[in-house]
């Protein structure tokens, strides 16, 4: 038996193992990365840098050199600035532009004529009864029209005015003072009162005067020389009384500025404030109470004067006695039904009873009246808007020159700058 090994297959196709199934081929060729041409320049340095000392460039690669402090501030400033002058400019033209919306809705008026708008009654009659409102706090007359004027506020003297003119006017058959008013200066009360009078004295037509709501100390004051004084449900009539203040009091000062996180006056021993009053009960719910005895019988003195001017208009208009004013009534306010027995008003009433009855005391047959009311605008831009577009102002607030005499019922009114 011979020793023999089989030669190895042959390689070729058809003989031994079945050849490997070439690879099919590829739809497209495999894209050539483009190469980038010899560059002369010097190749940037890489980032970070390799360790060791590095020799630049500087600024590093892929990275901006830091702006200064100062220009950094300054390019901030110069937005600021430019920011600044475009918002001015907007407010400018905002403001321009308001303005013309004033005097285009809210024409200048004839100081020398009355604008009035319907209220009841037959409209087109020619016998009209004037309704002059007197309502919120009473002054004396309007130092500046200013866009936001306040609109709570009634000047006495501007009343006085519109009597006036209602005077001169044949077709005004009557007047129709219509209060809702806590008081306010002497003067302004006084002003109107004395309008009333004059008035009744000139024409000799009525004047009839009705409450809603509230006619308090100056109001009295102002209306105590109508024909006929009527009072709506609910109303409070009375407080007449003179109050002067407040005077206020820093008791032993330590600082007069509380620093940056604080103001005011700090003092050992607190703070008062003291009120002059005339009338029993006229300051009363202040929670403040000492000046010396000569400063407080001087300004005393002054209240009282005003105090006795103030209760002799009263009894004379209301035909009462100063006794009873000074001891029985006071300074105190009533309710219509009580201010009825008290003679401080006639009758209880409606709006539409208090038409009735002034043109009953006008010697109008029912049905041939009308009731017009006076359009007293304040001249503020938030009136205008408000008349124009149906649109109620939030009013601002009024002040006073104060401290001063004042017939105001409840808390005065602060002063103004304060």
């Amino acid at each position: 038996m011979s020793d023999h090994t089989p030669p190895p297959p042959p390689d070729g196709p058809g003989q031994g193992s079945p050849p490997a199934e070439p690879s099919p081929p590829r739809p497209w060729a495999e894209p050539t990365p483009p190469q980038a041409p010899p560059s002369s320049q010097q190749p940037q340095a890489s980032w970070p840098p390799p360790a060791g000392w590095y020799a630049g460039p500087f600024p590093l690669p892929g990275m901006v050199a830091k702006e200064s402090f100062w220009g950094a501030l300054g390019r901030t400033a110069a937005k600021s600035v430019v920011a600044v002058g475009v918002a001015g400019a907007g407010i400018f033209c905002v403001v321009v532009l308001l303005a013309g919306v004033l005097a285009a809705l809210n024409p200048p008026r004839d100081p020398d004529s009355l604008a009035t708008d319907y209220v009841a009654g037959a409209r087109g009659n020619g016998n009209h009864l004037l309704a002059v409102p007197v309502r919120g706090l009473i002054l004396g007359e309007e130092q500046e029209r200013g866009l936001f004027a306040p609109t709570d506020v009634t000047y006495g003297y501007e009343v006085q005015r519109e009597l006036e003119l209602a005077a001169e006017d044949n077709s005004v058959k009557g007047v129709i003072l219509e209060l809702d008013t806590p008081g306010g200066t002497i003067y302004g009360s006084r002003a109107i009162a004395d309008a009333v009078a004059t008035y009744r004295e000139r024409t000799g037509r009525p004047v009839l005067a009705w409450v809603s709501g509230l006619a308090a100390s100056g109001g009295m004051y102002a209306m105590s020389g109508a024909s006929t004084i009527l009072a709506d449900h609910g109303t409070l009539v009375g407080s007449i009384g003179v109050i002067f203040g407040p005077i206020t009091h820093y008791d032993q000062v330590v600082a007069t500025d509380g620093g940056i996180l604080g103001g005011g006056v700090e003092t050992r021993n607190g703070i008062t404030e003291e009120y002059i009053t005339a009338g029993r009960g006229k300051d009363l719910g202040n929670p403040y109470r000492p000046m010396t005895e000569e400063e407080r019988a001087t300004l005393q003195q002054g209240v009282d004067r005003s105090y006795g001017d103030f209760v002799a208009t009263v009894a004379e208009g209301r035909d009462l006695d100063r006794s009873a004013i000074v001891e029985q009534i006071g300074a105190l306010v009533y309710d219509e039904a009580t201010a009825v027995d008290l003679g401080l008003v006639d009758e209880v009433a409606n709006r539409r009873t208090t038409y009735d009855r002034a043109a009953e005391l006008a010697g109008l047959r029912p049905g041939n009246w009308q009731v017009k009311r006076v359009d007293r605008d304040s001249g503020s831009l938030l009136d205008a808007l408000g008349a124009r577009f149906g649109l109620e102002a939030t009013p601002a607030s009024p002040c006073v020159q104060g401290p001063q005499l004042l017939a105001v019922h409840g808390t005065p009114p602060r002063a103004c700058g304060q």
